[in-house]
């Protein structure tokens, strides 16, 4: 399958509510501080530069539940910040180590790499690849239990749902 993968950020709308609000949507207040630089940002899927306003805040990637539906800690930008560019893997996150997990439909993982410096963006799509590959020619699928090895998402572990066909 050659479909275009999506990057994901933390969605637009709980951004302004986390920011409106001085809260994330787990009642931690939104404590502002100065970047020291490269921190990951789940807003516009870029490293911090020294000197950005940022804060730590909780966030559920996953919005269906089961057991990998975790809450974890994601850095975020404390005002508006530019979308990431549309046009393929996060550059700044390229050239950096990076555990890829993908997720079917039901929130259950389905595998999971440990992508070298280099390597997050070829490893991801081979990785979404073999296993939509394995669903459609093995069977895999269970109707009655509704699950599939269709990886519907991927997770980078260092800030979150990374893509999704």
């Amino acid at each position: 399958m050659n479909a275009e993968l999506v990057y994901i950020t933390v969605p637009v709308s709980e951004l302004d509510r986390i920011r409106c609000n001085d809260h994330d949507d787990f009642g931690n207040a939104v404590v502002s501080r100065t970047a020291e630089g490269g921190e990951p940002l789940r807003c516009c899927l870029t490293m911090a530069r020294a000197g950005d306003r940022i804060a730590l805040v909780s966030h559920r990637p996953m919005t269906v539940g089961g057991p990998y539906a975790e809450v974890g800690p994601v850095f975020v930008h404390t005002s508006e910040c530019q979308a990431p560019a549309p046009d393929g893997f996060p550059m700044d996150f390229r050239d950096q180590r990076a555990v890829l997990r993908p997720y079917d439909a039901a929130g259950q993982m389905l595998d999971g790499v440990l992508a070298e410096p280099g390597a997050g963006e070829t490893e991801l799509k081979r990785l979404l690849t073999i296993l939509r590959w394995t669903r459609s020619r093995s069977a895999t699928w269970s109707p009655a239990a509704g699950t599939s090895r269709c990886a519907d998402r991927a997770e980078l572990e260092y800030f979150g749902p990374l893509a999704h066909y």
